[in-house]
């Protein structure tokens, strides 16, 4: 129930939703872009995506196609120096899926802000977060040059993971019940 005092028109709240979507769309491609100029021919760099990258021959000569969620990406996730989470404009709050999925696998994540990652993880010791797509191509440079660093944030996020999401702490919160709770 949205309440009495919510009056959103629903063809404005799908055109935010579009919009908000395109948006993020053309924003990871110039991110993406000035990651392949930048580190592409001194690194290994490989996109992951089952997008369409027709216009954009540059992303297309490091595009790998999508891979498996169950069996491909956790290999990637494990292989890859930086694995890079842009959020869909449209998630305003949580902690992407993605993010979680990079950690638990013992890769090291580079994620645009979502303040809920803060309320679980430790930035710069578990995980690392950017603001803007100058920061990220800064932090993406330093965390290529500084690997026992990278190594080390990759290691502590996937522990935190381990320790904070694993199928026993999230039954036992599941079962756990508060007094307040019995009212």
């Amino acid at each position: 129930m949205l309440g009495e005092d919510y009056f959103a028109d629903p063809s404005e709240i799908l055109l935010a939703s579009v919009l908000e979507k395109k948006v993020t769309v053309e924003e990871r491609r110039i991110l993406l872009h000035q990651i392949a100029e930048r580190f592409g021919t001194q690194y290994r760099f490989a996109l992951y995506s089952a997008s369409d990258l027709a216009g954009y021959p540059l992303l297309q000569k490091y595009h790998k196609g999508g891979v498996d969620y169950h069996m491909q990406m956790p290999l990637v996730f494990a292989q890859s120096r930086i694995n890079l989470n842009i959020s869909l404009r449209s998630i305003h709050s949580g902690i992407p899926l993605r993010v979680l999925d990079i950690m638990a696998c013992g890769g090291f994540v580079l994620t645009n802000r979502q303040p809920e990652i803060d309320e679980f993880f430790k930035e710069n010791a578990e995980y690392v977060c950017y603001d803007s797509a100058e920061e990220c191509m800064d932090k993406i440079d330093h965390y290529l040059r500084y690997e026992d660093k990278r190594k080390c944030i990759a290691q502590a996020g996937q522990k935190a993971v381990r320790e904070r999401f694993g199928y026993r702490q999230g039954l036992t919160g599941l079962f756990e019940l508060k007094e307040d709770e019995y009212l």
